[in-house]
C-alpha cells in the first residue's frame, strides 16, 4: 500500500471522546457496517454463545444486534460519550461498563463468546497483541472469539472497496491512521492471527470483502 501522509493526529480514538461523537457514528459508521454486526450476531448464535462481551461497543449496535437474538450482550468502551449513548439507545437487559480492552476489568472465563469488530486496526502491534490475550482470557475454556478485520485484497490499487476503507481511515488521521497503515502492511487480519497462532474454524468475507469475519475456538483457559 502506498503511503499518504497523515494529517494532524485528531483520529477516530480521540473524537470518539468528543460530545458529538456518538451522533457521528450512529448516523455514518453504525449503517455501513449494519451486514457485519448482524452477520458477527448469528456468528455468535452459530456457537452457542448466551453471555457475550462487546469491547469496543461504542454506540451499542452489536450489542442491540446480540440482545434482539436473545443473548446477553456486555458492552465496554473506554469513551464514556459512547457509554452514556449506548444506555440511552438500549434496552435494561444490556449491560455496558466504562474500561479499557488492554486490561479488562473481567474474570477470567466470565463470557461464552469475546467479540471484536475493527477494534484492532487502530492500534499497535503490541496493544493487538495484548486486547487478543485480554479477550480470550474473559472467554471459558471451550468458548469463542468472534473477530471481524480489514482484508487486504490482492490488488488494493484495483478495489473499489478498499478504496473506501482506505479514504475512512485516511480521514480519520492521526494515531489510528498510523495503526491501520501499519496493520496493513503486515497483513491485516490474516496476518495478525498467523501472529497470533489463532486458527479460524469459519471465516466470512463482508463489505465486499474488505472486511473478514472469523470464529476462533478458545481450546483452554488463557491467564
Amino acid at each position: 500500500m502506498d503511503r499518504i501522509p497523515a494529517p494532524e493526529d485528531n483520529g477516530l480514538g480521540e473524537v470518539a471522546h468528543r460530545p458529538t461523537a456518538a451522533l457521528a457514528y450512529a448516523a455514518v459508521i453504525d449503517p455501513i457496517l449494519a451486514a457485519v454486526h448482524r452477520r458477527i450476531a448469528q456468528m455468535c448464535i452459530q456457537a452457542g454463545a448466551e453471555v457475550v462481551l462487546d469491547i469496543g461497543s461504542a454506540t451499542g449496535v452489536q450489542c442491540r444486534n446480540l440482545d434482539a437474538a436473545g443473548v446477553h450482550a456486555t458492552g465496554l468502551d473506554l469513551s464514556e460519550v459512547m457509554i452514556r449513548w449506548a444506555r440511552r439507545h438500549s434496552r435494561a437487559s444490556i449491560r455496558y461498563v466504562l474500561g479499557s480492552a488492554l486490561d479488562l476489568p473481567f474474570a477470567e472465563g466470565s463470557f461464552d463468546a469475546a467479540v471484536l469488530v475493527l477494534a484492532l486496526h487502530e492500534h499497535t502491534e503490541s496493544e493487538r497483541q495484548t486486547m487478543l490475550h485480554e479477550a480470550c482470557r474473559v472467554v471459558r475454556a471451550a468458548g469463542t472469539l468472534v473477530l471481524a478485520e480489514y482484508v487486504v485484497p490482492r490488488h488494493p490499487t484495483r478495489d473499489p472497496a478498499w478504496w473506501i476503507v482506505r479514504t475512512i481511515e485516511r480521514i480519520a488521521g492521526g494515531s489510528h491512521y498510523a495503526g491501520f497503515v501499519d496493520f496493513v502492511e503486515l497483513g491485516g487480519m490474516i496476518g495478525l492471527l498467523q501472529r497470533s497462532d489463532l486458527t479460524a474454524t469459519e471465516e466470512q468475507r463482508l463489505c465486499g470483502g474488505a472486511i473478514g469475519a472469523v470464529r476462533i475456538p478458545i481450546h483452554h483457559r488463557v491467564t
